[in-house]
């Protein structure tokens, strides 16, 4: 148990530096609420290199953006999968991102854990 918690940690630490390390390559935010805008931002990708995602986003009335899977570019949804562990697959749910966050994953299991641990 120890080693999973700090695996998790560790796991949570590299997305937050790559996520720290982005930058902005097109600030053409909408600030309308309720609008839906698209920007390209500067990550980092698995292999280490820095490519450009292109992300449709909504600006809610705090100020927080909404990220939707379903409605990102294709190979934005490739990049969230390269972000996934084996086993695991990008969330498909709405996101909502404090108004500085310029992106961010999440992975989910797709296999029954209960069945692996029972076998």
């Amino acid at each position: 148990m120890r080693f999973l918690v700090s695996a998790s940690i560790l796991a949570f630490c590299t997305l937050q530096s790559s996520i720290a390390n982005a930058s902005d390559a097109d600030e053409s935010q909408n600030t309308d609420i309720g609008k839906t805008f698209t920007r390209s931002v500067e990550v980092t990708d698995v292999d280490g290199s820095t490519i450009y995602v292109t992300q449709v986003l909504k600006r809610l009335p705090d100020g927080s953006l909404e990220y939707d899977p379903s409605a990102q570019p294709a190979a934005t949804r490739e990049y969230d999968a390269r972000q996934c562990l084996e086993g695991s697959a990008p969330g498909k749910g709405l996101v909502t991102w404090g108004p500085d966050t310029l992106h961010g994953s999440a992975c989910f299991q797709t296999f029954d854990l209960v069945e692996e641990l029972e076998s």
